[in-house]
């Protein structure tokens, strides 16, 4: 269950938890500071500039994507079965502001490179 815990829930989600602590079951509960994710309208945006960039240099949408998360979001380390791995940080997991400058910097690349400058 993935909920937004405000003061007007906080009665209902504590109701929730003893019942399932009560049941004899085990359970997993993570509490983490919400963050609003990147919006509709930025991550529109964010896609007409790779398509921009991608059209001009040849490269596909996905390329110029990986590219961009690479570069200006970093990566992220995991592992799995006993090997570390690494990751691009995907827009999914950035919040608006973070979008923000992620955006600023991606317009930067694109007019650097002459992208068609009516999508920017």
């Amino acid at each position: 269950m993935k909920l937004l815990l405000t003061e007007t829930t906080l009665a209902p989600v504590q109701n929730y938890v003893e019942k399932c602590a009560k049941s004899g079951d085990k359970f997993h509960v993570t509490i983490k500071k919400y963050k609003r994710n990147r919006s509709l309208e930025q991550n529109a945006k964010l896609h007409a500039l790779f398509r921009s960039i991608a059209n001009h240099t040849g490269n596909t949408v996905g390329e110029i994507k990986d590219y961009c998360c690479t570069e200006y979001l970093g990566d992220k380390c995991y592992e799995f079965r006993g090997r570390e791995r690494t990751r691009s940080i995907r827009t999914s997991e950035i919040n608006t502001a973070e979008c923000a400058d992620f955006i600023e910097r991606v317009q930067q690349l694109a007019a650097e490179l002459g992208a068609e400058a009516s999508l920017l």
